[in-house]
Formats: C-alpha cells, sequence, structure tokens
C-alpha cells in the first residue's frame, strides 16, 4: 500500500506544479496588453529597443571574456588528462 501512496503523492505533486505554471502563464498572457510595446501603450517602443540594445549589442564583450577564460580553462583541463593517458 505503501508504494500506491508514493505513486499518488508524486502524482499530486506534479499536477499541483503543472497547476502552477499554467495559473502563472495565463496570468502573464493577461497581463501582458498592459506591458508589451505593440498592444498597449505605443511610446514604450523606444524603450523597449534600448533595452534590448543594453541587453544584447552591449553585453557581447562581457560574453566574449566569458566565452575566451571558459576556452581557457577546458584547454588546460583537457591537456592535463591527456597528459595523464600520454596522447599529448
Amino acid at each position: 500500500m505503501k508504494v500506491l501512496e508514493a505513486i499518488g503523492s508524486r502524482v499530486l505533486d506534479d499536477l499541483a506544479y503543472v497547476g502552477g505554471l499554467t495559473i502563472q502563464f495565463w496570468s502573464g498572457l493577461r497581463a501582458s496588453p498592459h506591458v508589451l510595446p505593440f498592444m498597449g501603450k505605443r511610446g514604450r517602443w523606444l524603450a523597449a529597443i534600448r533595452q534590448m540594445v543594453a541587453i544584447g549589442v552591449e553585453g557581447l564583450p562581457m560574453v566574449g571574456i566569458m566565452s575566451v577564460a571558459a576556452g581557457f580553462i577546458l584547454a588546460m583541463q583537457i591537456g592535463s588528462e591527456l597528459k595523464r593517458w600520454g596522447a599529448l
């Protein structure tokens, strides 16, 4: 009987989680006409484009630096493993 209780408890937890996600999705969908620049106030286009530029274009140098750093770290890790196996 404990197995059925465990399965039922897990199913109920998963259904509660999915229900919470569904409620959050519909709440966001209902609020979208008030916050989206193309449905709500039309003057928000400029602010939305500024934010896209600030997040996307101005973030590229940081993404590049992080990629190079991660590449160096990965190369050092792989080099030490190759040396250990004699494949260098």
